[in-house]
């Protein structure tokens, strides 16, 4: 399967490791410290955490999908063969993700799998006319579809379309005369049906129809220029802002506000589409964001020498905010490492499922350095 909220911030710590069976065989193992209990997988994917229902899902590279209930017997779906989720529905009465499978091109049809995480269920639904469809993503409200499409034998004519979901299945969404069609090149594409990484979002705007956030990317000597452009019906495409890093659009949004962050600078952008001219807000806080939701006003920054990649060394901390000010005033929250490095945040981020950071903890002794993977959910 092609790529892929928190209530109140609580932390999920994984120790990752590699167990030797034999001399020439390795064997993931990560255990898992939660607030509702510990335990271990062998499966190295984080697909969905829920409150509601005390679960935690994981998927395995070899198709099997474990279900791990806290306080509860668990399932194994088999087969299932979904590593990102292109949606994620999360409520009192139910939990399930969703798969996208483009067609074949000896023919076959695009498909859409359902597992059901509460009763251990998977349904494949066929979705005829979707043969032109790369890719898709349902927004965390479930209330807009993305599609990323192209000409799949030539490799060209890329484009993506917006679609209302608003009592409608995705398979007649993706059906009808989209509401938004916006000429990209692959590289723009390709972002679709990742949740936490993606540069392309939708929802429904104020004026009740779909609107895009979408970056462009521009080639340029040395790298890419990014420019994050608002699409909305019967009007010219509105740049917002510019970067020379990677930009990227957090999926979870509360009402008409979004959250960015400016991969050049690390810098938060909080953008509020209420008003008919578009208002971002760069955060003033020190370090480096690596996530922000902005339904509850919390976050994750890293604060180095330089970026928090494999150069990068320095403190990860929780940060909490006032979501509900246009210029929320932040601070320290908790500290995740004080010594931490090669941070970065992955894992699906729809609602309920969380974000995960993934970093390295650097522990220094005078006999040696000791570098340790770890992973911290949010919840």
């Amino acid at each position: 399967m092609r790529t892929p909220s928190p209530l109140a911030i609580a932390t999920l710590s994984i120790a990752l490791g590699l167990t030797g069976c034999t001399k020439s065989e390795l064997v993931y193992e990560a255990t898992v410290q939660t607030p509702l209990g510990a335990v271990k997988t062998a499966c190295p994917v984080p697909l969905a955490y829920s409150k509601h229902h005390g679960l935690i899902a994981f998927g395995c590279d070899d198709g099997r999908l474990p279900v791990i209930r806290f306080n509860a017997p668990g399932r194994l779906i088999a087969d299932a063969f979904l590593l990102d989720a292109a949606a994620i529905e999360d409520t009192e009465a139910s939990l399930s993700i969703q798969g996208f499978r483009p067609a074949g091109l000896d023919g076959g049809p695009a498909s859409l799998m359902s597992i059901d995480l509460l009763a251990g269920t998977v349904s494949v639904e066929e979705l005829d006319g979707a043969q032109d469809v790369d890719a898709i993503e349902v927004n965390s409200a479930g209330d807009c579809l993305l599609a990323a499409r192209s000409d799949r034998h030539r490799h060209d004519d890329y484009k993506i379309t917006a679609h209302d979901l608003r009592g409608r299945s995705v398979r007649d969404a993706i059906n009808l005369p989209p509401d938004l069609q916006i000429g990209v090149t692959g590289n723009e594409a390709s972002s679709i049906g990742r949740l936490v990484l993606g540069f392309t979002r939708c929802l429904i705007g104020p004026s009740g129809r779909p609107v895009v956030l979408l970056t462009r990317i521009q080639p340029v000597a040395g790298g890419a220029a990014y420019s994050l452009e608002l699409h909305t019906g019967g009007a010219e495409p509105l740049r917002i802002h510019q970067a020379k890093g990677d930009l990227r659009v957090l999926s979870r949004h509360a009402g008409y506000r979004l959250a960015l962050i400016d991969g050049e600078t690390g810098r938060l952008g909080l953008l509020d589409l209420s008003e008919p001219a578009p208002l971002l807000t760069l955060v003033k806080f020190d370090g480096r964001w690596l996530h922000y939701d902005q339904v509850d006003g919390t976050g994750v920054v890293f604060r180095g020498s330089g970026a928090p990649g494999a150069d990068g060394r320095g403190p990860l901390v929780f940060v909490r905010c006032d979501p509900g000010k246009a210029e929320p005033v932040c601070h320290d929250d908790e500290m995740i490492s004080q010594s931490a490095t090669e941070a970065y945040a992955a894992g699906a981020g729809g609602p309920g499922s969380g974000v995960f950071i993934n970093y390295t903890e650097v522990s220094v002794s005078p006999q040696s350095t000791r570098y340790t993977p770890r992973l911290r959910w949010l919840f």
